[in-house]
């Protein structure tokens, strides 16, 4: 089965996304931060078809997601999309998207559909 991961420090966002997700019939990937996150990458068998990451979170932020993503050789062709309600990335930034927060789940489900078959 086909998978997404959301990656956030906010339950609640969390939560609301990965069941849409599920609901989209795919496999909801979960961690709080960018290091949670690099390291349930490398335990998944297959890349997930999009990474969906806040940008300010512990430990690791989300534009330092971005960055690891895009140069490991596994993932790199994982599509990332960053969302924030504070800031924009920097310009240099290599994440595929920016979502601003709040957004509209119909949002998010047109990037996960976007994406869908093109793993």
């Amino acid at each position: 089965m086909a998978s997404v991961m959301v990656v956030d420090d906010e339950d609640v966002l969390v939560e609301m996304i990965a069941a849409l997700i599920e609901d989209l019939g795919y496999r909801a990937i979960i961690a709080t931060n960018g290091r949670e996150a690099l390291a349930a990458l490398e335990a998944e068998p297959e890349p997930p078809l999009l990474v969906i990451s806040d940008v300010m979170m512990p430990q690791m932020n989300g534009v330092a997601l971005a960055q690891a993503i895009k140069t490991n050789p596994r993932f790199q062709r994982v599509p990332v999309a960053l969302m924030s309600a504070a800031i924009r990335p920097p310009a240099n930034c290599i994440a595929d998207h920016f979502i601003h927060k709040p957004f509209d789940l119909d949002r998010i489900e047109r990037l996960i559909e976007q994406y869908n078959g093109h793993a």
